[in-house]
């Protein structure tokens, strides 16, 4: 994938349209990539996917329940937070130092 500074992407926007038509372009500000531009087609296809990895996922779960397999909402919480702790999180409503489930848990 070609990336490119957004002060290159603003200054040639149509080439960098017509260039993601062939493959998804990365826009990255200071040193850091920002977000990508690619093709509506291929926008569509990921957001497919997307759906249809969701429906698979919700298809399980109802599954799952349907058979009895739940789990209590309160514990799994408190599992997850046993398991993903980040130390370093301030809760700025109590004022002291608290721990937190970090970001970015797959879904």
């Amino acid at each position: 994938m070609q990336t490119v500074n957004a002060t290159e992407a603003k200054n040639s926007l149509a080439q960098m349209l017509t260039k993601a038509q062939q493959e998804p372009i990365c826009i990255s500000q200071n040193g850091q990539a920002m977000a990508v531009i690619m093709s509506m087609d291929e926008y569509q296809s990921t957001q497919t996917l997307r759906q249809q990895i969701l429906h698979q996922r919700l298809d399980k779960a109802l599954a799952e329940a349907k058979a009895g397999r739940t789990h209590n909402g309160l514990d799994v919480h408190e599992e997850m937070k046993k398991k993903h702790l980040n130390p370093h999180f301030q809760n700025p409503n109590k004022g002291s130092q608290k721990a937190s489930l970090t970001r970015g848990l797959p879904i």
